[in-house]
């Protein structure tokens, strides 16, 4: 009996296995892997379920009959055959019972189409939306931060910008979109800026950083002076305000016209440095202009011999000459001189305050331009200025004036005091000229007493001359300063210039009674 039902328990085993078998088999055989993990979990539930069955009937058969055991333990003594072999009865009798009753509730697998599973591997490749918070804490930078929020900037500082593109990669300043206040800055800072280009020893103007530098410089100090000087105005917001979306727009607009006014530097004055150093196109002009260029020797004085005197920097002829025609005559640059000439021409030495100087930035700038022009010449080409690498010229030449300075204060206010006289074409200080015994010794009294009986007879002799017509010697007038100095000019070594105006007839006096004619200097 037992045995016959382990057989129907392991042909019912079998018959479920033959038939997920067939419903394998009847599938596509792409199919496989998917059903052998179903085959293994249906294995797993059925072993599952049946002993979980087979244990609830014994507890439940142990409960209603507790003596059954009890006796069978007492019949069977110390041997204890009986009581196992009853008991393995018991236990396949509730297994049997178990499997009959569980035969009916093993479910009966369908075939899995393709589109079915075509269906659920699409399913899980969809992606997941979760609104679940993240485990991970959102990250924080470790950089501290220095950067607080926006100042409340006054409404005339803000600005009207082009907005950045592609090509630009930068916000454009439209200065007509503007209001008054900002136009009156941007407008003031051009002249200021295009000035400190050859005045400024500082920044070097021949590159873009020493150009973005100068004209930040006089965007602030235009804003200073024209009373945008306050918290939160026009200057606060140029020195720390954002630098991309404010200052940087008014800087590139500034210097964009500063550019066009420093290439009026060199347009124009090539006839100048030329004629200055003798050169033509000729082969061997070309080849002296390419000599000046390697040696720099067109700064230093030209001595008799053909050489050059290195002991004197910038005493070559071409430098006054050059300054004279580019920033002392009527170009724009003039003008703006002109108009700050207290602050620029200053004099190094305090005892002699009369005595101006150029400004170091002014000669080094002017040293460039004649090194561009003679560069171009011998490459028989014009570039633009200023050309490449120009800007450690400048630096050079720098160098050489703050190393003339430090050796002799002195010789270097000569000079460029020298330098300032000859290019501004302006006369020396009154204290040049002769001192005042030096003015009296050169009158001859003693000439002046003996002639000083004829003077009635001269004059009459002159009045009666027909040829020269009537005159006297007060026609004769001395212009004089406000301070009662005339300004006429002593002939001598060391006089100085006169400004002032003579008016007469030197014929009317007769220079054998007379003597020498001497114009005096009070």
């Amino acid at each position: 009996m037992m045995r016959m039902k382990e057989s129907d328990l392991l042909f019912n085993q079998r018959h479920t296995r033959q038939e997920i078998k067939e419903a394998q088999e009847g599938n596509d055989s792409d199919q496989d892997s998917d059903l052998n993990g179903d085959i293994g979990d249906i294995d797993c539930n059925i072993e599952r379920q049946n002993d979980s069955e087979a244990a609830k009937h014994f507890n439940k058969e142990a409960a209603q009959f507790p003596t059954r055991s009890h006796g069978r333990k007492n019949r069977t003594g110390d041997t204890g055959m009986v009581n196992n072999r009853s008991r393995q009865v018991e236990v396949e009798e509730d297994i049997e019972e178990a499997l009959s009753s569980s035969e009916d509730d093993v479910p009966k697998l369908a075939p899995v189409t393709k589109v079915q599973r075509m269906a659920a591997k699409l399913a899980v490749e969809l992606p997941v939306v979760s609104t679940k918070d993240a485990d991970m804490p959102a990250p924080t930078s470790t950089l501290p931060q220095f950067q607080s929020a926006e100042p409340a900037w006054l409404p005339h500082t803000n600005l009207i910008l082009k907005p950045s593109t592609d090509a630009t990669w930068s916000y454009r300043l439209d200065l007509k979109a503007q209001n008054a206040q900002v136009r009156s800055v941007v407008k003031a800072a051009r002249s200021r800026a295009t000035l400190e280009l050859v005045t400024n020893g500082e920044e070097c103007g021949l590159q873009t950083s020493g150009l973005n530098a100068i004209t930040l410089g006089a965007l602030i100090q235009c804003a200073d002076e024209l009373g945008f000087n306050a918290d939160l105005d026009l200057s606060h917001r140029l020195e720390e305000g954002d630098h991309t979306t404010y200052a940087r727009p008014l800087i590139k607009y500034v210097a964009q016209r500063v550019i066009l006014e420093r290439r009026t530097l060199k347009t124009g004055f090539s006839s100048v440095v030329l004629t200055a150093f003798g050169l033509d196109y000729s082969e061997e002009g070309i080849e002296d202009a390419k000599q000046l260029v390697a040696n720099s020797d067109y700064i230093y004085q030209l001595l008799p011999s053909g050489l050059y005197d290195y002991a004197r920097p910038f005493s070559h002829n071409v430098i006054h000459k050059y300054l004279s025609a580019a920033l002392f005559s009527s170009t724009k640059y003039s003008k703006l001189i002109m108009s700050r000439k207290a602050s620029i021409f200053v004099s190094s030495l305090p005892h002699k305050p009369l005595e101006l100087e150029l400004p170091k930035a002014m000669v080094a700038m002017a040293s460039c331009v004649i090194h561009s022009i003679l560069q171009d010449h011998a490459k028989f080409t014009e570039e633009n200025f200023p050309p490449t690498g120009l800007h450690s010229q400048w630096s050079t030449f720098m160098a050489i004036l703050t190393n003339l300075e430090t050796a002799s204060k002195v010789n270097y206010h000569k000079l460029m005091h020298k330098l300032y006289l000859q290019s501004s074409r302006t006369v020396a200080p009154t204290e040049h000229g002769l001192s005042q015994d030096q003015i009296l010794q050169r009158i001859n009294l003693t000439a002046f007493a003996a002639n000083g009986g004829d003077d009635d007879s001269s004059s009459s002799s002159s009045e009666s001359d027909p040829v020269h017509g009537s005159s006297n010697d007060g026609e004769r007038t001395i212009s004089l300063s406000g301070d009662g100095m005339a300004n006429n000019s002593l002939n001598g070594e060391g006089s100085a210039n006169s400004t002032g105006s003579v008016s007469g007839q030197d014929d009317e006096f007769n220079e054998d009674k007379a003597g020498k004619e001497t114009e005096v200097h009070a």
